[in-house]
């Protein structure tokens, strides 16, 4: 859908509750724009400021942190591509559902989820192995 009706936006939303598979991108006047790949009862969410931006995605409320850890989940996007996501930086539906009726109205990013910073650098990871000297 390009520009429609709010009311017609949410309803297509709320639609997207009854479908195993969705995505929906949403996109503001100012440019900021939020995505939602839904995967049955979970959602992955993108949000960026502007083109370019390396935005923020979405990560599993700390209350839910110990389950489903380390799983991967199905998602389809484009026609039909199946790619996998970590479940932890997903979130349940209907609080996808709710940041994106939030988005629609203020054009923000939706404080309804934890969002991790895509643009800040993961630390390196620790190596346990113990080196060897070399002999000349």
């Amino acid at each position: 859908m390009d520009s429609c009706d709010p009311r017609e936006l949410r309803l297509a939303l709320l639609g997207c509750a009854a479908v195993e598979f969705a995505e929906v991108w949403l996109s503001v006047n100012g440019g900021a724009s939020m995505a939602l790949l839904k995967s049955g009862e979970r959602a992955l969410c993108f949000f960026v400021r502007h083109h370019g931006d390396p935005g923020f995605t979405s990560r599993r409320p700390a209350s839910e942190q110990k389950r489903g850890s380390g799983v991967e989940l199905e998602f389809r996007i484009g026609r039909g591509d199946s790619c996998r996501f970590p479940s932890d930086w997903t979130v349940p539906v209907f609080v996808a559902l709710r940041a994106a009726d939030e988005f629609l109205r203020s054009g923000e990013r939706p404080p309804q989820i934890p969002w991790h910073d895509d643009a800040t650098v993961p630390p390196a990871p620790r190596t346990t192995q113990k080196r060897r000297a070399r002999k000349s």
